[in-house]
C-alpha cells in the first residue's frame, strides 16, 4: 500500500505507535473516525479536502452541539496534522478550515446545597441507585479532590497512603500525561476506610493487601453493572440518572469546577490550585474558576452610594 492509499485507520495506527497516546484518546478517535468515514463516506486520507471537511460539518449540526462538533474536528485534526507531518498527505485540508463558532454558555458547575440535595436523594427511601453509600463516597471524593472521572476510576489502592494523608494521580490517567500528588482530605478518610473494609469482603485471602484493586469498583457491590472493574462510562451513566432523578445537574467535572471556584475565593494561592488540579498552564486553572455571585454581592455593596 502506497502512502497515498492510507485510510484514516491506517493513519491512526502510525500514529498510536509514534505518539502512544493514553487508552481514552485511542477510543475517541476510533470513535470520530467510524463517524468521518459514515457520514462523508471518504476513508482515504489524501481524498480528504476542506470542501468534505465543510459538508462534514453541516452533516454534525443538524445532530449534535456546537461544542461537540468541534471536539470531533479537533480529533480528526490531530490525524490529519500528523499524516501532513509525516508526508503521507501533500496538503493540509485544515488550512483556512473555519470551526463552528461557540456560544458562550453559563459556567458548568455546582452548588453547595445541589451537592447536598444529591447526597439526600441517594440517601432517601426513593433512591434507586444502589449502593447508597458507595455513591456518597464517589460524590465526597470528588468534591474534596477534584479529580477528573477517569483518575477516579483509575485509582488503586496502592495510590492512597493513609499515612502519609496522600493520593498519587497516575500518568497512565492524567490528561497531560503525568503523574502528581494530592493531599487526602480528613473529611474522607473513613469513607476511604469504610470501602477499603467492603473490598477486604468481597476479594478475601484472594487479595489480602489490594495494592492493585481498583479503589471505586461499582460492579462489587451491583450486580447490575457488567464487567469486572468500574468504567468512565458507568460513572457518566451514574451521574446522567442522578440528575434525572435528583433533578439537579451533578457530573465529575462539576465537582472539579466547584472545588477550584470555592479555593480561589477562599484567597487561595493560585499557584496551589493549579498543582492541585495538574494543570500545566495557568490559564487553563483561570479558566476552571466560575464566579460566585453571593461574593460579587457583597463586593457591591462597598461601591460608593449615591444619592437619589
Amino acid at each position: 500500500m502506497t502512502k497515498k492509499q492510507q485510510s484514516l485507520t491506517d493513519i491512526l495506527e502510525l500514529y498510536i505507535l509514534d505518539r502512544t497516546p493514553s487508552e481514552e484518546t485511542i477510543k475517541l478517535l476510533t470513535k470520530v473516525i467510524r463517524l468521518f468515514t459514515k457520514d462523508t463516506q471518504v476513508t482515504i486520507a489524501c481524498e480528504i479536502q476542506k470542501h468534505t471537511l465543510n459538508l462534514w460539518k453541516q452533516t454534525l449540526l443538524g445532530r449534535v452541539q456546537r461544542t461537540t462538533c468541534n471536539s470531533y474536528f479537533r480529533q480528526i485534526k490531530t490525524l490529519i496534522l500528523f499524516a501532513y507531518e509525516e508526508e503521507i498527505i501533500e496538503v493540509n485540508p485544515f488550512k483556512k478550515f473555519r470551526m463552528v463558532k461557540e456560544e458562550e454558555k453559563a459556567f458548568k458547575s455546582i452548588t453547595q446545597i445541589d451537592v447536598a440535595e444529591l447526597i439526600r436523594y441517594l440517601k432517601s427511601e426513593d433512591n434507586t441507585l444502589p449502593p447508597s453509600w458507595f455513591w456518597v463516597t464517589v460524590i465526597r471524593t470528588l468534591y474534596y479532590t477534584g479529580i477528573r472521572r477517569r483518575q477516579i476510576v483509575g485509582l488503586k489502592w496502592e495510590d492512597i497512603c493513609f499515612q502519609k494523608k496522600t493520593i498519587l494521580l497516575s500518568a497512565k490517567y492524567s490528561k497531560t500525561s503525568r503523574e502528581w500528588v494530592i493531599p487526602l482530605h480528613d473529611d474522607i478518610i473513613n469513607d476511604l476506610y469504610y470501602l477499603k473494609e467492603r473490598n477486604h469482603d468481597c476479594y478475601g485471602q484472594s487479595n489480602p493487601d489490594l495494592n492493585n484493586v481498583q479503589v471505586f469498583n461499582v460492579t462489587l457491590f451491583n450486580h447490575r453493572y457488567s464487567g469486572n472493574n468500574m468504567t468512565t462510562e458507568q460513572l457518566s451513566g451514574f451521574f446522567r440518572n442522578l440528575s434525572n432523578k435528583a433533578k439537579v445537574k451533578g457530573s465529575a467535572h462539576r465537582f472539579r469546577h466547584r472545588l477550584a471556584t470555592d479555593l480561589a475565593n477562599q484567597k487561595g494561592n493560585l499557584k496551589d490550585v493549579q498543582s492541585l488540579l495538574g494543570h500545566s498552564n495557568i490559564s487553563t486553572t483561570l479558566g476552571y474558576m466560575g464566579t460566585d455571585l453571593h461574593q460579587i454581592r457583597n463586593t457591591l455593596k462597598t461601591a460608593t452610594p449615591i444619592h437619589r
